[in-house]
């Protein structure tokens, strides 16, 4: 038997570009325990150089890393969450030293999950 309540995936889409962030409503309607970057894919003309990392409000810190040029992985990052999801959420593209990268020219997909689990004791 599964300990996992119930689970959403989303799907973060967008076009990098000069401002190096990307906005996202997102509306989960649980109160997650845990938040799984599943995979990651980012597309660009290989005119950037070095590479980068992705902040995001949605869990006040790095949330994962961009190459210079194409790639797809699948890190499988945990967060805890247990906090209410609902409203828009920044995705902000930062070099090594944490400066906003405004050379950008790429595509980007961030699958995340959101994931309850069943609280230990409860009958179902």
């Amino acid at each position: 038997m599964s300990d996992i309540e119930t689970v959403k995936t989303i799907a973060i889409i967008g076009t990098a570009d000069a401002s190096g962030t990307i906005i996202c409503y997102i509306n989960i309607d649980f109160i997650p325990d845990e938040l799984i970057v599943k995979s990651v894919c980012y597309y660009n003309d290989f005119t950037e150089a070095r590479t980068s990392y992705i902040w995001s409000d949605l869990v006040d810190g790095a949330l994962c890393s961009v190459a210079d040029y194409p790639v797809t992985y699948t890190p499988q990052t945990r967060f805890t969450m247990k906090k209410n999801i609902r409203g828009d959420y920044v995705f902000r593209f930062l070099d090594a030293n944490g400066q906003i990268k405004t050379t950008l020219q790429g595509d980007l997909v961030i699958m995340l999950e959101f994931v309850k689990y069943k609280q230990k004791g409860k009958v179902y």
